[in-house]
């Protein structure tokens, strides 16, 4: 019994570590495309120097 244990032990693990993976690949591309597709910035602004919004808090 405990050698079933270990196995499922073994594939729940391995289950895991893949979705650890998949989180860290897939987190930080949708943190910036969230954050992009915001309004804060003004793509289309008559100057370059100002691409913030006025009123954005970040």
């Amino acid at each position: 019994q405990s050698r079933d244990i270990a196995r499922d032990s073994k594939l729940d693990s391995s289950a895991m570590k893949a979705i650890a993976v998949l989180t860290m690949f897939f987190l930080p591309r949708k943190f910036f495309a969230s954050l992009f597709a915001m309004p804060l910035f003004d793509w289309e602004g008559s100057t370059s120097l100002h691409i913030m919004k006025p009123r954005t808090w970040i």
